[in-house]
């Protein structure tokens, strides 16, 4: 008999049997982590020539962590090395008790998955001799069983399909031990983390977030707040306290490969580095977050909104109505079938307690875009827009829609199909002759260079006014990722066309938001700054001469009034 970590085993026994059977002992009798994780590392080495999987000292912090601690995040920049370590990890734990255990890892989509750190697991299991279970390429899945067997490594894509789906596939598949890690986690869906609160329990339990950090506010920038707040950690700090665990940071221009460039080939070097300084410059948020691995400080873009302007105004926070309050509605529209987002908001429009008039934003909807034989795609979109606002009690008139392009068209479908009175906003041309505040004696045609930025700074100001609440993470990510334009009198923000070039998507959420304000400021009369207790003057000013005080009044003319005026 051989003896190794207090076990005995019989004569013949390979050195990575025993070492697996001891790494799972340590998790049974909770022995020192710090042991268990040595034990991991011994595993890694006994298991994998440097040729297949090479241990550096990032490694060997991610495996302490991994043995010290159930919930983490992990800050870096590209070609760290984060991946190709965390499926090593996964394959070890699974590899220790793979017939209780289940082990699932998340990306944005399929060949997310298999490109990445699902690829890496199917790479290092093919390497070994006679693993236990089964590759199922079909299924992106690990599998010791048959086809429902839930002790295995399962790949998930969180972009594909529901939210209900997304969780589903998840949390399914709770065993003795279980293991989630959510790669590409600043560019993935809440759904992969709220799977985490189901998974818990049993004998063992790690969640672990991976991914290139770009904001406070995606999911990867939430769960890695520190305890003691943004302000407390600098680029100095190798680690800090989470409300959820800890999170690691690992600097790019600290990486193994700057001192052994020829050991780890696949680390980022400093060759890699000189090249992206010339591409990218050193102040560009793709620097930042790629290089150095840490989130870009405000600033670098000249962008319309910063995330600290979501924080210091409260536009987060949610409501405490006064008397009650009325529910608005408004649309962007997609373009076409496989473009843009077709999103549904709806707001909820009233006094707070302090006096002031707010807008609480509520999640918003994606409308589906779907072909049919029996019914044109604009009519379903239409009948859904309806039924989505008889749902929420909004009249016609509580309504806004974009009409850009060719989305007049829907427009009128959607009064044929509900009622006229609807209001129509275009984002082109030139902006109005309203004026941009309360205590500013200036008009947006004498600030703005054309109407999608009166539109997006009159947001602004509402949120500066402190008008804006309930807003939700992924509209905030939109809304500070628009620049403005350099140097230009008047003011200009960059045409969607070259947004969705750059950050390789379009601000439906946000644009969605801009058509709320665009409601309240010139349907129903309300400039920013009015009713506001910031604003000096809010008591002397009533431009609508109607009674806003009462909902049902808060209009600049009467409904039968708007048809006139259309028909103009």
């Amino acid at each position: 008999m051989i003896e190794r970590y207090g076990i005995e085993f019989p004569d013949g026994t390979p050195e990575a049997t025993m070492a697996l059977a001891g790494y799972s002992k340590s998790i049974v009798l909770e022995e020192d982590r710090g042991d268990r994780a040595k034990i991991m590392l011994e595993c890694i080495r006994l298991l994998w020539s440097e040729n297949v999987f090479r241990i550096s000292l990032w490694t060997e912090r991610r495996v302490r962590t991994f043995c010290s601690e159930s919930f983490f995040t992990m800050w870096g920049p590209s070609s760290a090395g984060k991946t190709t370590d965390m499926a090593a990890i996964v394959l070890i734990h699974w590899l220790s008790a793979p017939h209780f255990t289940t082990c699932t890892v998340c990306s944005t989509t399929r060949p997310s998955l298999t490109q990445r750190i699902f690829g890496e697991i199917v790479r290092l299991y093919k390497s070994l001799d006679n693993p236990p279970g089964e590759y199922k390429k079909a299924q992106t899945a690990i599998i010791l069983g048959d086809d429902n067997s839930k002790n295995g490594i399962f790949g998930v894509a969180v972009l594909i399909g529901t939210v209900d789906e997304a969780m589903g596939n998840m949390i399914g598949k709770h065993n003795r031990r279980n293991v989630l890690v959510v790669d590409e986690m600043q560019a993935t869906r809440e759904a992969a983390v709220a799977a985490v609160s189901n998974l818990q329990g049993g004998e063992d339990f790690h969640f672990v977030g991976i991914g290139n950090p770009t904001s406070r506010t995606d999911p990867l920038g939430r769960y890695s707040e520190p305890v003691g707040g943004w302000g407390s950690i600098n680029m100095g700090m190798e680690e800090w306290p989470t409300k959820w665990g800890k999170c690691l940071f690992f600097d790019g221009r600290k990486s193994p490969a700057i001192k052994e460039p020829h050991k780890y080939p696949y680390l980022l070097k400093k060759a890699d580095i000189e090249q992206r300084i010339k591409w990218y410059g050193e102040n560009s948020p793709r620097y930042w977050s790629q290089t150095i691995g840490f989130i870009p400080p405000e600033g670098l873009l000249r962008t319309l909104f910063a995330e600290s302007f979501f924080v210091k105004y409260h536009c987060k926070e949610k409501v405490v109505w006064a008397n009650g309050y009325k529910t608005l509605s408004s649309l962007d529209p997609a373009f076409a079938l496989g473009g843009d987002r077709c999103v549904q908001r709806f707001a909820r429009f009233g006094k707070d307690t302090t006096g002031t008039f707010v807008i609480e934003f509520q999640e918003p909807i994606i409308i589906p875009l779907e072909m049919s034989e029996a019914e044109p795609m604009n009519f379903m979109t239409a009948r859904k827009v309806k039924e989505n606002c008889l749902a929420h009690g909004v009249d016609p008139q509580d309504f806004g829609m974009d009409i850009s392009g060719t989305q007049t068209a829907l427009a009128d479908i959607i009064e044929s199909e509900w009622a006229r009175g609807i209001m129509r906003v275009q984002f082109g041309g030139a902006p109005t002759n309203l004026p941009i505040s309360m205590e500013e004696n200036v008009t947006a045609k004498e600030r703005y260079a054309n109407r999608v930025t009166e539109l997006w700074q009159t947001f602004y100001q509402f949120g500066r006014y402190g008008h804006i609440r309930g807003l939700d993470d992924d509209t905030i990510r939109e809304f500070c990722s628009r620049e403005l334009l350099e140097k230009l009198n008047p003011v200009c923000i960059e045409p969607k066309s070259l947004m969705k070039v750059r950050t390789e998507r379009s601000p439906d959420f946000a644009d969605a938001a801009v058509i709320m304000t665009a409601l309240v400021r010139e349907r129903l009369g309300i400039t920013p700054g009015y009713g506001s207790r910031s604003a000096s003057n809010s008591e002397t000013f009533d431009a609508t001469g109607v009674d806003i005080d009462d909902p049902n009044k808060m209009y600049l003319t009467k409904p039968e009034e708007y048809y006139s005026c259309l028909a103009s």
